[in-house]
């Protein structure tokens, strides 16, 4: 089957979505850890969207 052109588009899409949900969910962990607060590293390394969005929160200084 030919591959259309929009197909190598859309893998890049997903590719960057989950490289930036994993980056989140590390700096949401390093955060934590730095900052000693362990029921928030709790609660987002068992509920990742918590935690992905706490940690690209840090990226744009939501939380210092």
């Amino acid at each position: 089957m030919k591959q259309q052109r929009g197909d190598s588009s859309v893998a890049f899409i997903g590719f960057f979505l989950i490289f930036v949900c994993i980056a989140g969910w590390l700096t949401h962990i390093v955060d934590c850890l730095m900052h000693q607060l362990y029921v928030l590293l709790l609660v987002g390394v068992f509920v990742f969207p918590v935690g992905i969005f706490h940690g690209i929160g840090v990226w744009f200084g939501f939380w210092a």
